[in-house]
């Protein structure tokens, strides 16, 4: 699979010579450059970091005429780049990263059939976000109408058995289960407003839970923006030691008003978190346990630039056991300024607040100025600064000091 990219760029010069379909070769190239300090909440100790990561693909796109189009992207990306001197680093693993065909009404039926691995986002990734770098493969059936979009998936998180166990199964030597989404989402538009309806089912051994949830978006006035969303937690965990109900639920709201060149916002999310006196897990995680965008409003995934480097991989992840992210209630007020776009400057202040705490315990998990700044340069390549200061709160403990942290990042795509 290293070869990919050479096997991708050959495919593209070829096919621009030769009849057949139309071919046509892009691609993607960011880094970004991590860095923060104090992130232990002490300013006696040395625990500050610096570190890059890097995403470069090329993507092949083909249409075959009659409603038939192909996709294949091959990259790389993370803390990529194993030196040939002193082999630090992780060696980088040029891989498909999406790779699917899409049959438009097949045999005149109004639907599209989409198979192969794609990349999957719904809203701001409270149920379903595959992180932005690798896709899920899936079986994906869509109708489109004038004022509708319905579509039906089977998605594959994890192969757990695979073709390696053929010819092998049998007592002791049985697959691993693999983890399947099956859903639904459809949205719905009555002129400038949308309306997402969806239901989601996840199977991975004897834990199947379920999301139904409603999102509703769009511009009611000029210059007006909102996003509103609400999921809620089904189903049961039949584990081998320990059986419960599952009933997390988690809501969005955003606001942002735009007077060139200022624009003012607001928002809140919640995500709940476990009650200690029930034998039901109240605490949300997402379908996929991805990151929640937020927006993207910086480039990344999160909340506040310093929150986000604190949670696992600086990621953000709506999964179990994480602490920055999971029983989770944020408060948020931004103003924005934007130069003949050209640049943007974006000033936000966070409050982060636990749901479910221990009796006693102070639910005020710590507070967040932050700034964000975009300059398109050239009208070609995105420069971006993203930095925070966060305060902690006393639900983390007492007399403790504030920690710095953001990123610079360079993006271009051709």
């Amino acid at each position: 699979m290293k070869k990919a990219l050479l096997i991708l760029l050959a495919l593209g010069v070829v096919s621009l010579r030769a009849e057949g379909p139309k071919i046509t070769v892009g691609g993607t190239f960011y880094t970004y450059s991590f860095f923060w300090n104090n992130q232990d909440f002490n300013s006696d100790s040395a625990d500050g970091d610096q570190s890059y990561y890097v995403h470069a693909d090329i993507t092949v796109n083909a249409d075959f005429g009659n409603g038939i189009t192909g996709k294949i992207t091959a990259g790389a990306w993370g803390d990529i780049g194993q030196d040939p001197i002193y082999g630090t680093g992780p060696d980088p693993n040029v891989h498909l990263m999406e790779a699917y065909l899409t049959i438009g009404q097949p045999r005149g039926l109004p639907l599209s059939l989409t198979i192969g691995k794609k990349h999957v986002l719904f809203g701001d990734g409270i149920t379903i976000f595959d992180g932005g770098e690798d896709g899920y493969w899936q079986v994906m059936l869509e109708h489109a109408g004038e004022n509708y979009h319905l579509s039906l998936f089977d998605l594959r998180a994890i192969e757990g058995g695979g073709i390696g166990y053929l010819g092998l199964a049998g007592p002791g030597n049985l697959p691993a289960s693999d983890k399947d989404i099956l859903g639904t989402y459809n949205t719905f538009t009555f002129g400038n407003l949308n309306f997402d309806l969806y239901g989601f089912y996840r199977v991975y051994g004897g834990d199947k839970p379920m999301w139904v949830g409603l999102r509703s978006y769009g511009s009611p006035i000029a210059g007006l923006n909102y996003a509103a969303e609400f999921a809620q937690m089904l189903g049961k965990n039949e584990g081998a030691t320990d059986t419960f109900n599952y009933k997390g639920n988690a809501a969005e709201f955003v606001l942002n008003y735009s007077m060139q060149p200022f624009d003012f916002g607001l928002g809140a999310v919640y995500f709940s978190g476990d009650k200690s006196d029930t034998d039901d897990n109240e605490a949300y995680e997402s379908v996929s346990n991805g990151p929640f965008t937020y927006g993207f409003y910086k480039w990344w995934p999160g909340f506040g630039p310093a929150h986000t480097l604190h949670t696992w991989y600086g990621f953000a992840l709506l999964m179990p056991g994480e602490p920055f992210m999971t029983n989770l209630f944020t408060q948020n007020v931004h103003l924005g300024y934007a130069v003949n776009n050209m640049l943007s400057l974006r000033l936000d202040f966070f409050n982060y607040m636990k749901n479910e705490v221990a009796s006693g315990q102070d639910k005020d998990l710590g507070k967040e100025v932050s700034l964000f700044a975009l300059l398109h340069c050239m009208k070609t390549v995105h420069l971006g600064l993203a930095v925070g200061y966060f305060l902690p709160g006393k639900y983390l403990g007492e007399d403790l000091d504030p920690m710095l942290g953001g990123y610079f990042f360079v993006f271009k795509s051709f």
